[in-house]
């Protein structure tokens, strides 16, 4: 008979009492206090690679797994190359390694969750030798294999082998529980021939490995700016050099080179990796803690120092020389008006619509509040009537919000909700659909889905069943809840009512309490007798109308299904100039000049109080970036649910960003150009002064104080040329010259804009505005590419995981023959990275669907061939490190995805509107904050790990503010970018799970033809083509 054990708190209690740390199995740290049977001489540790070779077998240094690997992919050397193979690598068991680095913390922190030191939780042999079988092997017991060892922490990262023996060794002496019988049973010692102890005293002192933020050896991109030693008088007494190793004595510090440390450049910030923040301040010689017992003893020690040159790190190169590999840009921005690096500055990362309508709410909420300042918006529709909620966290989500005093779940049994339901034409198209008082529970959300034969030949040549978007809101005791939905019947301007008709739903009902229940495929007659009144539940606080008309902007494009009410200007244009000005209106709100198809999708809110430290009218400036544009589709969250206690519309994930000081102000001078012409033009309406006079006054010079915070970030632009003030375009005078007088500026612009005569302007602050002017004829003349050069670096230079979510993933170049400097295909720059760096794994998230409205026929056709082929691409070098998948809405129904989050390395994140595609790097209008928290814990930036855990959760279908989520292993496994590859590998190997789709690969007619790339993904950077490529698209029907 088989005896079954039942584990229990109090059985694993009495198991930890009888067995100690052994009845953890595979999971326990246990250790070994020999590692060969002869002790390496000092001629044997090499103290440049990092190793240390026996000449006799090598013996099992912990309990492990071993792999025999030809090429092992995820261990690296001391310069960042994986370690060539073939090799044996051994690892702790996941968890027993989770729990040295805990045991390590607690021994070597003055605070209990900082640990400076690396931990070594994988040992490599490099054997020429047979493979070996993959088993466990107990502390101590005789690997087959001899010759050169080195150790790695968690990321792969080398260890130095004498201070790994040095800290298992006293690790050993102050928890005796980790040294693993029989081993101890046999009598070995620490002290024996090839022990701990005799290894940790070939070498002493303390040996630091210098690397870049994404792991690989830090080298200057600027050779005057590294990193130093110095002694107390501040004498350099050792410059980094390209071993990336510094001895590092007690007494000394750590810091930036001379040339490094002037105003103009300080392009370094440094700390320890493992934990700590990277900054300014030098690094001195961390001191043991005294309380351990016995007191914790390290004779030899190795730290990891992590280097970042800023404006490399976030803005690539924006040289026009080949830098370490990453060619320079195309020279078009003079470097005085490129990006600016902005520092301690407060980022906060907002992963979903909800968490970015609430930011937004809260940056217009302080201009209400303070009664004065600055405040603008901008983005591709601003709806009125678009309620918020008040806060990122649970108290802004179901079911906390909207506010309700009721607890009520669904009685037992449940009533049938359809009982006594009614329905009602409203107007032409839409019905309201009553539902009777009590069917419900109090203050429960009421989501209704029409359900919907419909032909969509863009993607199929067969009619699609579809859940419409319907129609949502919330229960109250004492009534009938009446619901609008919008159209649900699908009918087109004009098309008759049917007669009879019957409308075909499914109905989602999510109490307070509770789980949601759906009843299926329900039907109601509609009737043509007067529809009550519907209470809307979603249109409070409207935080838009605190907003002036004169400081808003939009740029609605039928492309991206959004209705225009401008009819281009008569005429067919005769100039690239003529056709950007045909599609803008200097109205209010204003839509700028643009190209036909062109998008400006940036959503962008800032505003600027009155500072309380500062004089003259200086602000105190937030903002909020997003790709959600203002409407109530962006308030979207628990998809599968039905997106409770939110309006209706398509399902939507829309991060996004909030900073604030200098980089909020670069936000809001962005949008102020957006809002506002350069100067009042002659078809200008109401009372716009132009940005000129606008942004003029002290209010847009840098604040002059802040709370310092770990944020660094710029602001990124893309546009296409001639679009920005395309009068500028033409002109070739004294605009680009530095010296410029303010004056002679206006006169300029005068002539440019054909205005009868100079504008009679008095500001302070021209050399500010010279600039602003300056920049704007450079961008208006080759249009701007901010985020290609951004990206070009960082995919570039990854090394672990590149994480992207964005409407579309495609190349960002079709270069035929030689390339244009700004031809740069992105997928090919991940190809070629993916070659060089074998540990590599990339994970795209695309909506399932073209963010191209089904009208435009050829495009979404085009867009999705592209998407195949991108992704065959990357999968041609190593499919099993590529994966791609699609957010899952509604059952039956897939999300769509608003902004572009690019994720690399946990180091290096993008967040905007420049989408992965050629039009999205050249052409459409975007902005995009490129940043990094510089607050490091296990070698990566904190915030920006926990910003991608969070991005990867909500396409999951997890709520990462509730608690329950963050006991699930599909949590656990997102926090580390390897395991949290595997999440999404596994999952689409088998079909998703009903968590994600896998990749549609789009449909297999060929009923519609795809359109050309250069009319479906342009290339906005040459403007003498516009009217040969644009000209014809004017009307922007579709086709």
């Amino acid at each position: 008979m088989v005896t079954l054990t039942r584990l229990t708190p109090a059985s694993a209690q009495q198991s930890l009492q009888d067995e100690g740390i052994k009845a953890l199995g595979l999971t326990a740290p246990q250790l070994s206090p020999v590692w060969s049977n002869t002790t390496p001489t000092a001629d044997n540790y090499d103290n440049i690679q990092l190793t240390l070779n026996f000449g006799s077998p090598v013996q099992a240094p912990f309990l492990g797994i071993l792999h025999s690997v030809d090429v092992p992919d995820s261990v690296y050397e001391v310069d960042g190359s994986p370690v060539a193979g073939p090799a044996i690598v051994f690892r702790f068991h996941p968890q027993a390694a989770v729990r040295l680095i805990s045991l390590a913390t607690g021994r070597y922190s003055a605070l209990a969750d900082l640990l400076i030191y690396p931990v070594a939780t994988t040992m490599v042999v490099r054997t020429a030798g047979p493979g070996l079988e993959p088993q466990w092997y107990e502390p101590g017991d005789v690997i087959a294999a001899s010759g050169t060892v080195s150790f790695h922490d968690q990321r792969g990262l080398i260890v130095d082998p004498i201070a790994v023996a040095a800290m298992y060794h006293d690790l050993l002496a102050a928890f005796p529980a980790m040294l693993k019988p029989p081993v101890a049973d046999t009598g070995a010692s620490v002290s024996d021939s090839g022990g701990l102890s005799p290894i940790a005293a070939l070498a002493s002192g303390t040996r630091v490995h210098v690397i870049d933020g994404h792991g690989a050896l830090f080298q200057p991109p600027v050779a005057t700016s590294t990193l130093t030693r110095r002694d107390a008088d501040g004498d350099v007494t050792a410059t980094l050099d390209s071993q990336g190793l510094l001895d590092f004595p007690v007494g000394q510090v750590l810091r930036a080179t001379d040339d490094d440390e002037t105003d103009t450049t300080r392009r370094l910030r440094w700390g320890w990796s493992q934990a700590g923040t990277l900054a300014r301040t030098p690094l001195s010689h961390p001191e043991l803690p005294l309380s351990g017992a016995p007191p914790a003893t390290l004779p030899r020690q190795f730290l990891r120092v992590t280097v970042i040159d800023l404006p490399w790190h976030l803005l690539g190169n924006r040289s026009t020389s080949d830098v370490q590999g990453i060619p320079g840009d195309d020279g078009d921005i003079p470097a005085s008006l490129q990006p600016k690096i902005r520092t301690e500055i407060d980022i906060d990362y907002l992963s979903d619509g909800i968490a970015t309508m609430a930011g937004i709410g809260q940056v217009v909420e302080r201009f209400t509040d303070a009664g004065s300042g600055f405040i603008n918006a901008t983005s591709p529709v601003l709806d009125d009537a678009v309620g918020v909620p008040p806060a990122a966290d649970s108290t802004g989500r179901w079911p906390n919000f909207p506010v309700s005093t009721s607890t009520a779940g669904f009685p037992a049994p449940p009533l049938a909700v359809e009982d006594g339901m009614t329905a009602y034409w409203h107007g032409a198209k839409d019905v309201v659909v009553t539902i009777q008082d009590g069917q419900v529970p109090d203050g429960a959300s009421v989501r209704l889905y029409p359900r919907l034969f419909v032909e969509i030949k863009a993607i199929a040549e067969q009619p699609s069943f579809v859940r419409g978007d319907g129609g949502s809101g919330i229960a109250t005791a004492g009534g009938a809840l009446s619901i609008l939905l919008e159209n649900p019947f699908n009918l087109l301007e004009g098309q008759p009512q049917p007669s009879p008709a019957h409308l075909t739903m499914d109905i989602v009902v999510t109490p307070r309490v509770g789980r949601r229940r759906l009843s299926a495929n329900i039907g109601v007659d509609v009737s043509s007798d007067p529809a009550p009144s519907v209470n809307d539940p979603f249109a409070t606080p409207d935080v838009l109308s605190d907003i002036p008309l004169m400081m808003r902007a939009v740029c609605p494009v039928p492309l991206f299904g959004l209705s225009r009410a401008l009819a281009p200007s008569g005429g067919t244009p005769a100039t690239p100039l003529d056709l950007v000005r045909s599609l803008a209106s200097e109205t209010e709100p204003r839509e700028g000049p643009r190209l036909p198809t062109m998008a400006r999708f940036d959503s962008a809110f800032c505003s600027g109080i009155p500072d309380a430290g500062a004089v003259d009218g200086v602000l105190s400036w937030q903002g909020v970036l997003t790709g959600g544009r203002w409407q109530r589709e962006t308030r979207s969250s628990l998809h599968r649910e039905g997106n409770p206690g939110n309006p209706a519309g398509p399902d939507i994930h829309a991060a996004g960003v909030r900073v604030n000081g200098d980089l909020a102000l670069d936000l809001a001078r962005h949008t102020v150009k957006r809002t506002q012409p350069i100067l009042p033009l002659p078809s200008t309406t109401g009372s716009t002064p132009g940005w000129i006079v606008m942004s003029g006054g002290n209010n847009f010079n840098e604040p002059s104080v802040h709370i310092p915070d770990t944020g660094a970030g710029a602001l990124l632009e893309t546009v296409a040329a001639v679009c920005e003030t395309p009068e500028l375009s033409l002109i070739s005078a004294n605009i680009p010259d530095e010296d410029v007088a303010f004056q002679d500026l206006l006169q300029a612009l005068a002539g440019a804009l054909s205005l009868p005569s100079v504008p009679d302007i008095t500001v302070g602050n021209e050399d500010r505005l010279i600039n602003l002017v300056r920049r704007e004829y450079f961008v208006s003349k080759h249009g701007t590419r901010d985020a290609l050069w951004a990206l070009r670096r960082a995919l570039g230079q990854a090394r672990e995981l590149i994480y992207i979510e964005s409407p579309q993933f495609c190349r960002t170049a079709y270069a035929a023959g030689s390339p244009a400097a700004h031809e740069i295909d992105l997928v090919e720059t991940i190809s070629s990275r993916m070659i060089a760096q074998p540990g590599l794994k990339v994970v795209i998230c695309t909506s399932r669907a073209s963010d191209y409205s089904p009208r435009y026929q050829g495009w979404v056709r085009q867009a999705l061939k592209a998407r195949k082929e991108a992704v065959d691409a990357l999968k041609a070098v190593d499919d099993s490190r590529v994966v791609a998948f699609h957010p899952k809405g509604f059952p039956g129904r897939s999300a769509s995805i608003r902004t572009s989050t690019i994720c690399v390395d946990d180091i290096w994140n993008l967040t905007g509107t420049s989408h992965f595609r050629r039009r999205g790097m050249t052409f459409d209008g975007a902005a995009d904050i490129v940043s990094l928290d510089l607050q490091m814990a296990n070698g990566y930036s904190q915030a920006l790990q926990n910003y991608r855990r969070e991005l990867m959760a909500r396409k999951l279908g997890l709520e990462p503010t509730d608690p329950a989520i963050r006991q699930m292993s599909e949590w656990t496994r997102l926090a580390q970018p390897a395991s949290a590859f595997s999440v999404f590998k596994d999952l689409v190997e088998q079909g998703g799970l009903g968590m994600i789709d896998p990749l549609w690969e789009g449909p297999s007619d060929t009923a519609v033809l795809p359109a050309t790339e250069d009319m479906a993904d342009p290339d906005g950077s040459d403007g003498a083509t516009f009217i040969a490529t644009f000209a014809s698209l004017l009307a922007e029907s579709g086709d």
